[in-house]
C-alpha cells in the first residue's frame, strides 16, 4: 500500500485539497478580471479557478502508474484509484457544504486593484 500512496502522490493530492479550500475561504467571493479583445472584460471567481489543482493532482498521480504492470497485479489497484477519486470528490463536497452551513458564502469581497476596477472606455 505505501508503494501505492507514493505512486498516485497521495500527500500531495490532500495537501492541494486543503490548501485550495483554505485559500477559498480566504479570498471570499474575489473576482478575476479577464482581458478580451472586443467587448467587456469577463470576471471568474478566483474561488472556481483554483479548484482545478486537486483535479490536476488527481490526475498527475493516476498517470504515473504503469498500466501493463497493474492490470496483472494481485493487488485491486483500480479499485484504489476508484476510491481515491471518489474520496477526492466526497472530501471537497463536504468542506463546500460544511462552507455553506457555516456561512462562509457572506464573506466580503477583498478591495480590486486599480486594475480591476477600470471601466472599459467608450470610443
Amino acid at each position: 500500500m505505501n508503494w501505492w500512496l507514493k505512486a498516485r502522490a497521495v500527500p500531495a493530492l490532500t495537501a492541494s485539497v486543503v490548501v485550495t479550500n483554505a485559500v477559498g475561504l480566504l479570498m471570499g467571493n474575489a473576482e478575476l478580471a479577464v482581458p478580451v479583445l472586443t467587448g467587456q472584460s469577463g470576471r471568474f471567481l478566483v474561488g472556481h479557478l483554483i479548484t482545478l489543482l486537486p483535479a490536476v493532482m488527481l490526475l498527475y498521480g493516476m498517470g504515473r502508474g504503469d498500466l501493463r504492470t497493474e492490470n496483472v497485479a494481485c493487488r485491486p489497484v483500480r479499485r484504489w484509484d476508484a476510491t481515491l477519486g471518489a474520496a477526492a470528490a466526497a472530501t471537497g463536497a463536504r468542506i463546500a457544504a460544511l462552507c455553506y452551513a457555516l456561512g462562509a458564502d457572506s464573506i466580503p469581497q477583498t478591495p480590486r486593484s486599480r486594475w480591476s476596477s477600470r471601466q472599459p472606455s467608450s470610443s
